[in-house]
Formats: structure tokens, C-alpha cells, sequence
């Protein structure tokens, strides 16, 4: 029995690990809406690109599609995680962006 806990715990942190190493290329974007100086609430359309200090854009949420995210704005609040695939029509941010672009 001794034996077998061990490999189960490698086992299962390894899969924990790979779990979580599958969603670590998501960043966590927060914003306010407001329209003619009131809170926004109801579905907003939205288009993110994430551009390097150099000006040049390195990702956006639609691949080269050029399509808008519908994101639920309540109160003028919403809240995605840019590269979440799990968001209809958002693209997934490669982990090498952030290697490539250090600063």
C-alpha cells in the first residue's frame, strides 16, 4: 500500500499541474463602460489586441477574423480573460507571447 499513495500523488499533481498549465496563458482583463455618462448594462461588443512597445500587435482575440467578442456589461463592469478559447470567438494566447515580448 505504501507504495502505491506515492505514485498515485505523482500522478495526480502531475495531471493538476497539466491542468493547470493548460489556462496559464489567459490574462485576466477587467474594465467600466459608460454611455453618455451612464453605466452601461447589457451585452457589450468588444475587440482586444495586445501591442508591444514598439507599437506592433503581437495578438488579438480573433485570430484574423475581425469579429467582436459579446461580453455581458452589468453595471458597466465586465470581465474576461483574454486567450480563454472557452469565450466564443476569442483566440488563444500563445505561451511564447509573453517569452518573446519580455518588456
Amino acid at each position: 500500500m505504501k507504495k502505491i499513495i506515492p505514485l498515485f500523488l505523482v500522478a495526480s499533481l502531475g495531471y493538476v499541474s497539466s491542468l493547470f498549465h493548460l489556462h496559464a496563458a489567459e490574462l485576466s482583463h477587467h474594465g467600466h463602460v459608460k454611455v453618455n455618462g451612464t453605466p452601461f448594462t447589457g451585452e457589450g461588443k468588444f475587440k482586444f489586441a495586445l501591442i508591444n512597445d514598439s507599437g506592433v500587435e503581437v495578438w488579438n482575440h480573433h485570430a484574423g477574423l475581425n469579429q467582436e467578442l459579446s461580453i455581458q456589461v452589468t453595471n458597466g463592469f465586465y470581465s474576461v480573460n483574454l486567450g480563454d478559447d472557452a469565450v466564443s470567438g476569442m483566440a488563444a494566447l500563445p505561451e511564447s507571447l509573453f517569452n518573446d515580448n519580455p518588456s
